[in-house]
């Protein structure tokens, strides 16, 4: 059979190309009308509800425990187990994490010892630069010094604390003080409140001299587990230099430094401070703030928090006023063994960070690490931290947009003016390079303990500063030999945190 050729012109031609294109175009409309969705078809899902089932184990915050479950479960159709266990029996166990556990969230102080015995991983790059952490926007020495470890970065930051002085302004008009800058100055404005406290308790019937109604006192932290962490915070600026490194311990040897001038005169300060106010031996920054919101105090050294309130209606939160806490201009330069002057363009105020902080990091053998990832993602976001972690006495403030809201951290019953002040110490405390930080060595912990013990013995009985810092000294010798003084010196020499 012959077929005739046909012309790409002809009318044949014309009709043949639209019926061919009709019946494809009938045959595309078929494909697709199978692949239409139907109201049984699973919907496309964003990444922050997905199914991630997840353990985390909680250390030394039980009260986490429940919040964490609300909160997760709002947010992800997914199963959520949370352990909890105390840094006893995490310590006792050789800090030994479960197989099931994809996130651990853990004091800060015990970060090294997870580190040493490979107990959590490296925070993921995929992590530290992910749009929903914003490292950016993490204020500075949560992001640098408080998460980093051997230049690495290993966890996320739940917040932590930062030392203030929050004072009554009246107390320094009715004393005739100017803001003390120094803690010399602080001590003679104390002093000076003794004397009138005195005074008044005299002329007052009915009132005896020293009567809780008769104080008006400053007072700073110094009940067990806290006097360690006031001694170093006022012993910074004055053991804290430019270019020096370790303040606590020499770095390759692990020789204790706590003898240096530096710490003798800050005892020195401390115990002047705890004659004038004997009632602070008892005291922990909680009960420092509720003095202070109840009227009780001119003066404390601690931080806002809204887990304390005014226990009556007093206005006397309303007159609040905060500062960093006083600085130095000179300081003790080991190298030389002698006092030198700060540079005119250096702060003369040098902050602790890091005396109590929460961290959470990826469980080393976790089997859902995509799940682990998601969590550390989530944990520390603006709105999420500030449900889990702004009630809570012992955490603070970690991002600039939480500055925004100090209200939802330290309670609505301080003035606006006090607001704008919190704001501000912790922007500058952020953004200065000299600060203080306590190392990353092993049973960091135990270090304290001693410190603790010994400052507070001096305080009640009277010791002599000196004397006090060598049994320290003696006692921390002791300590690095059995853990081994290389091990130590070791993990010192890799510290970030400086």
């Amino acid at each position: 059979m012959q077929f005739s050729r046909v012309s790409s012109s002809s009318p044949i031609f014309v009709l043949l190309s639209v019926i061919g294109l009709l019946l494809a175009s009938s045959s595309g409309c078929e494909e697709k009308k199978g692949q239409r969705l139907t109201i049984n078809d699973p919907q496309p899902t964003s990444a922050s509800a997905r199914s991630f089932p997840c353990t985390v184990l909680v250390i030394g915050e039980p009260f986490l425990e429940e919040p964490l479950q609300r909160q997760w479960s709002a947010r992800h159709d997914s199963q959520f187990t949370v352990k909890t266990a105390s840094v006893k029996e995490i310590t006792d166990a050789d800090f030994e994490i479960a197989q099931d556990v994809d996130v651990v969230i853990y004091p800060a102080q015990i970060m090294i010892e997870l580190i040493h015995r490979g107990r959590i991983k490296e925070l993921k790059d995929s992590v530290y630069q992910s749009d929903a952490l914003n490292k950016n926007d993490l204020l500075k020495h949560f992001r640098k010094s408080g998460i980093r470890y051997d230049s690495k970065t290993w966890a996320v930051p739940c917040g932590g604390p930062l030392f203030a002085l929050i004072y009554q302004p009246d107390a320094l008009q009715r004393t005739k003080t100017q803001i003390p800058e120094k803690w010399s100055q602080l001590i003679r404005w104390a002093q000076r409140l003794a004397e009138q406290a005195n005074d008044n308790a005299i002329g007052a019937a009915g009132t005896e001299p020293g009567s809780a109604k008769a104080m008006q006192h400053i007072a700073v932290p110094l009940a067990p587990g806290w006097a360690a962490k006031t001694f170093s915070a006022m012993a910074a600026p004055y053991a804290r230099q430019k270019g020096r490194l370790s303040v606590l311990f020499e770095r390759r040897t692990m020789k204790p430094l706590i003898t240096s001038e530096a710490f003798v005169r800050a005892l020195d300060e401390l115990k002047a401070l705890s004659k004038l106010n004997p009632a602070s031996l008892n005291m922990t920054p909680s009960d420092i703030l509720q003095a202070l919101v109840d009227g009780q105090l001119a003066a404390g050294m601690t931080w806002p928090t809204s887990a304390v309130s005014p226990t009556s209606d007093s206005a006397a939160a309303q007159t609040l006023l905060i500062l960093s806490l006083p600085g130095s201009s000179t300081y003790f330069d080991e190298s030389t063994q002698s006092w030198g002057t700060r540079q005119s363009s250096e702060p003369n105020v040098v902050d602790l960070h890091g005396m109590k902080g929460l961290l959470a990091s990826q469980a080393k053998h976790s089997r859902r690490p995509q799940s682990a990832t998601e969590f550390l993602k989530w944990l520390p976001e603006s709105s999420i931290s500030q449900t889990l972690f702004s009630a809570d006495q012992s955490r603070g403030p970690f991002r600039t947009t939480h500055l925004g809201d100090t209200k939802a951290w330290i309670g609505d019953h301080f003035s606006r003016e006090f607001e704008t002040a919190f704001e501000d110490h912790l922007k500058n405390a952020h953004d200065k390079a000299l600060i203080m930080t306590l190392p990353k060595i092993l049973r960091h912990g135990e270090y304290l303990e001693i410190l603790d013990s010994e400052i507070r013995a001096a305080l009640t009985s009277d010791l002599p500063s000196k004397t006090t810092l060598e049994k320290v000294a003696a006692a921390w010798e002791a300590l690095t030999e059995e853990i081994g003084r290389k091990t130590q010196s070791d993990l010192l020499r890799r510290n970030s945190n400086f």
